[in-house]
């Protein structure tokens, strides 16, 4: 047996004709661990009832015996029992002459849901191919059997698809979904289209479109946060872009309830901090709840105005999106911002407000920052540092200066 030290002093060729002799014994190894797989299979037939292998050792089926005896995972003993199973058909003798290993014929049965005569074609270049090229080949050869079948197998799954979500102890929202291929590729294209830079997709010589990739590589959220964010920014999109046929006359919307010493989210009761509600009452407004001392309402006040649609419009146009220094959201995907907050007497003008995407919107707050304006020039500064210019990304404002 070889160690560590010995392995590092094999030259390149060595060691290559070392991975290939483990290779080897490794095919065989395979091929002997399927024919045990399948005839523990054979012994634990069903039809055996408890005097089955598998009953008799406690296990529920041969793969859960394989998998407390060897340790592997129970992916890797169903294959080598599946494999096992079949040894009798044309890809199991394939497999018994070394033709092809354990993992291809595994995958042709996936794939092509028989290992018999059907999967004949996919062993004249199965040597050639990875497992995941013959899983891909053996289901178009599926489909080209039984073409009728592909209707069936689409309803079947989308007959799967849920989305399901609860609130953990701590007010975080955990979720899990399937969908079938078609939403999950329309799913999948808008996250690409996202992560793209992140994910080594495709460079544009388009100099907007390669500052904008390298924003987002540099950007320090990790790729999964970046997903979640913009996956919420699809909703927020959509919400607004409904005219009342999806969501109908209700409008789904967060709702904050503020009393005198605190803060919570509505349906969950999760405290929230001033910095977070500053920022729903900007561009939210809010409604005052007063409560006595035994907790009981004594006043629902008027909701506090707020920026109107065509205010909205103006600002969009104004702006052309985030005005934060190097953002490039457009205005769908913005929140209007008062520069003087609502709470400090500030008005609702639109020269008194700008558009912020949620993640920038949240940074203002949160962190304190001061967005200023003289005249019509707006400038930003974190605390204890200089301003920077807030620059507007207005094509209509560019093509009315030119």
């Amino acid at each position: 047996m070889k160690n560590r030290v010995d392995v590092a002093s094999l030259s390149d060729d060595a060691l290559l004709d070392e991975q290939r002799d483990i290779a080897a014994l490794r095919r065989q190894l395979d091929v002997r661990a399927a024919l045990v797989a399948g005839e523990i299979d054979r012994r634990s037939a069903r039809a055996l009832g408890y005097d089955g292998l598998a009953q008799r050792a406690g296990f529920l089926s041969a793969a859960a015996l394989i998998q407390s005896i060897t340790g592997s995972g129970r992916a890797e003993a169903a294959r080598l029992v599946a494999v096992g199973s079949a040894l009798d058909t044309p890809v199991g003798a394939a497999v018994l002459s070394g033709a092809i290993t354990v993992d291809a014929a595994a995958a042709i049965g996936r794939g092509l849901g028989t290992t018999g005569d059907a999967a004949v074609p996919l062993l004249a270049h199965a040597d050639t191919l990875t497992p995941e090229e013959l899983f891909t080949r053996a289901r178009d050869l599926r489909d080209e059997l039984d073409a009728d079948a592909v209707a069936r197998r689409e309803k079947a799954q989308r007959d799967l698809r849920f989305l399901r979500y609860s609130r953990r102890e701590d007010g975080m929202l955990r979720g899990s979904f399937l969908l079938d291929p078609v939403d999950g590729a329309l799913m999948t294209a808008a996250l690409d289209a996202v992560l793209s830079p992140r994910r080594g997709g495709p460079r544009f010589a388009d100099s907007g479109q390669a500052a904008r990739d390298a924003a987002l590589v540099d950007d320090p959220r990790s790729t999964e946060q970046i997903a979640a964010d913009a996956l919420t920014a699809m909703v927020r999109l959509a919400i607004d872009a409904d005219p009342g046929t999806l969501f109908g006359s209700r409008r789904p919307a967060v709702r904050l309830v503020v009393t005198v010493d605190r803060a919570v989210i509505e349906d969950s009761g999760e405290p929230v901090s001033t910095a977070t509600v500053e920022r729903f009452v900007c561009d939210a407004g809010t409604i005052p709840v007063k409560f006595d001392t035994d907790g009981q309402v004594l006043n629902v006040g008027r909701s506090q105005r707020l920026f109107t649609e065509r205010q909205r419009i103006a600002l969009a146009v104004r702006d052309g999106g985030c005005r934060f220094p190097g953002c490039d959201r457009p205005p769908s995907w913005c929140e209007a911002h008062h520069l003087n907050q609502w709470a400090h007497n500030g008005n609702t003008d639109v020269a008194d407000g700008v558009l912020l995407c949620r993640r920038h919107h949240l940074l203002v707050h949160n962190n304190h920052w001061q967005i200023s304006r003289d005249g019509a020039t707006y400038t930003i500064a974190p605390p204890d540092a200089p301003p920077r210019p807030m620059p507007s990304s207005s094509r209509v404002l560019e093509k009315r200066a030119g």
